[in-house]
């Protein structure tokens, strides 16, 4: 839940915009990786998804270029509908690697919790804040943890994201 604040910083909740944001799954990564093998941890981070950790995360064309031939898609972590929203290219926005019955439920749990321009209702892709987008990827993503983290980062401008 992000929360207003004026304090943050490093190792702690980390202030931007005027939100409190929980720390991000890097910092938790870390220091469970300070013995040096962070495999297991960065793999727990993409949660249930099958081919996410072998790829990480990278630009959506980068990784589309590198999965040809692989049967696996290029899913856009925050969906490139809200490229124009955030200010963003589409094509460089972070993505990783699924397999179709991985895609499809995360891009239905992503229509339902901000439907598309046309719907007709008061949340659209099209009026759709930061913040709106934030609490939607919250609960999509609540079983991906590293998926989350990269949102946070995104819509929040916490620092570049190269892990």
């Amino acid at each position: 839940m992000l929360e207003r604040s004026t304090g943050g910083g490093r190792g702690r909740a980390a202030k931007s915009r005027g939100f409190e944001l929980e720390p991000t799954l890097r910092t938790v990564v870390t220091t469970a990786c300070a013995v040096g093998d962070c495999t297991n941890e960065v793999q727990q981070g993409f949660g249930a998804l099958e081919n996410a950790g072998e790829y990480g995360i990278q630009g959506y064309q980068e990784l589309q270029s590198a999965l040809k031939g692989t049967g696996l898609f290029s899913h856009h972590i925050l969906p490139a509908r809200f490229a124009t929203n955030l200010g963003v290219d589409p094509e460089t926005m972070g993505s990783a690697a699924v397999t179709a019955a991985e895609h499809n439920p995360i891009s239905t749990a992503w229509h339902d919790a901000i439907p598309y321009i046309n719907s007709g209702g008061a949340l659209t892709t099209e009026t759709a804040t930061e913040t709106d987008i934030w609490n939607a990827a919250s609960k999509v993503y609540s079983e991906i943890p590293i998926f989350e983290a990269y949102v946070q980062h995104t819509l929040f401008s916490l620092g570049s994201w190269n892990w």
